[in-house]
């Protein structure tokens, strides 16, 4: 019994132990089912993660694909709008550049025109300068003759000027110890001196006709002319007389009216009479005067004095006022100066700043040469002049005559 309960026991022990061993077996099935299932799933899961991370590149792959296309068909139509915008600016450059070169073409046509438009008249003009050239000269050499025959008619005046007015040695033998100073601002002068003597009177006259040249000249002459008459032949001596008989023929031989517009044609004048016996003097002027220069009384040096007598504010013409001239009378003495003059000295344009020498640089001339002799003060009143006027022009008739008592 026992043993068959330890038989039953062993049974029952083998089959609890088999049953055991079959639950353990098949939950280790069950197991292996699950974790072959798990695996299985896992790898399903895995190759299904697989085909996504697959497909998930595929799709980064496609999309940088298309990103990069995209990019590319940009780049590209950049590449392209840049090439067709330069294209258009280079085509607008080289339209502008024909344009500029069409113009200039033109503008290098028009001058090609115009140059040989201008080279034409060019040569025309030539032409006509050559031809006026020619005229020219003939012209000039036309001219050239007028004017010596024009220089030789007034070289022939001059002649007869000088040969009215007084001879060196005429006046040397009226006038006694004395000096012209005569420069003609032309050929011809408008200044003229005069002298005479009538029994023991003895006439001299300076004289600045209106105008110089050959105007000037004829009414010297005209002046000369009238002088002779009224003292040689009408043997007039009284200094005034002289002067208003003078003015009388002047208007009667211009014909002066006094009207209005009516040319002024006259002279200036200072005249002198003086009684060679006496050495009383008479003096009348228009618009001239007269200097006397005389040594100084009670002075141990040779100083001189001088002395001026104005003439009348008046020439000898047709003029506004028309009173007789002023006859001044004074006594004379030995060694006294006399200088009769016309305005072409003082009035002279020179020296440093180009100004007129004026009277007082005259009068301060005259008492600084007065104690040399004649010929010598002639010298410095010319070498002065002549200083003064430098590299300028002579302005006007100079005439100074000096007479010493």
């Amino acid at each position: 019994l026992a043993l068959e309960h330890y038989k039953k026991y062993i049974v029952a022990r083998d089959s609890i132990t088999n049953d055991e061993k079959k639950k353990q077996q098949l939950h280790a099935e069950m197991n292996y089912e699950f974790e072959k299932k798990q695996a299985i799933a896992k790898a399903e899961q895995e190759k299904k993660d697989a085909i996504v991370a697959i497909e998930r590149k595929k799709e980064r792959i496609v999309r940088y694909a298309i990103t990069g296309g995209l990019l590319l068909v940009l780049v590209f139509l950049g590449f392209v709008y840049r090439s067709l915008r330069i294209t258009r600016m280079q085509k607008k450059v080289i339209e502008s550049q024909k344009k500029m070169v069409d113009e200039k073409n033109i503008i290098l046509h028009q001058q090609n025109e115009e140059i040989s438009r201008q080279r034409d008249e060019i040569a025309t003009q030539r032409d006509e300068i050559a031809a006026q050239r020619d005229l020219v000269i003939k012209q000039k050499e036309h001219i050239e003759e007028q004017k010596k025959q024009i220089t030789d008619s007034i070289n022939y005046a001059k002649r007869i000027q000088e040969a009215v007015l007084p001879m060196s040695e005429m006046a040397r033998s009226v006038l006694g110890e004395h000096f012209i100073l005569f420069k003609p601002k032309d050929i011809v002068s408008g200044d003229f001196y005069w002298t005479t003597q009538i029994d023991n009177m003895l006439i001299v006259a300076v004289a600045d006709c209106t105008g110089h040249g050959v105007p000037g000249a004829f009414m010297s002459m005209l002046g000369i002319s009238f002088l002779n008459e009224i003292v040689r032949k009408k043997e007039m001596t009284k200094a005034n007389d002289v002067l208003n008989e003078l003015r009388k023929e002047i208007i009667n031989a211009l014909q002066q009216k006094g009207i209005a517009g009516e040319q002024k044609d006259g002279m200036d004048i200072a005249l002198i009479a003086i009684n060679k016996n006496t050495l009383q003097c008479q003096f009348a002027g228009a618009n001239n005067p007269l200097y006397l220069v005389r040594k100084a009384q009670n002075e141990p040096t040779a100083n001189y004095e001088l002395t001026e007598y104005k003439g009348d504010k008046m020439p000898v013409a047709i003029y506004i006022i028309m009173n007789n001239f002023t006859n001044y009378e004074f006594q004379l003495e030995q060694g006294d100066i006399l200088y009769l003059f016309s305005d072409g000295y003082a009035d002279q344009f020179g020296g440093e700043h180009g100004k007129k020498f004026m009277y007082k640089r005259f009068k301060e001339l005259i008492l600084a040469n007065a104690h040399k002799p004649m010929n010598e003060q002639k010298q410095a009143f010319e070498e002065t002049i002549v200083q003064w006027i430098g590299n300028g022009e002579q302005t006007d008739d100079i005439t100074v005559v000096g007479i010493k008592i």
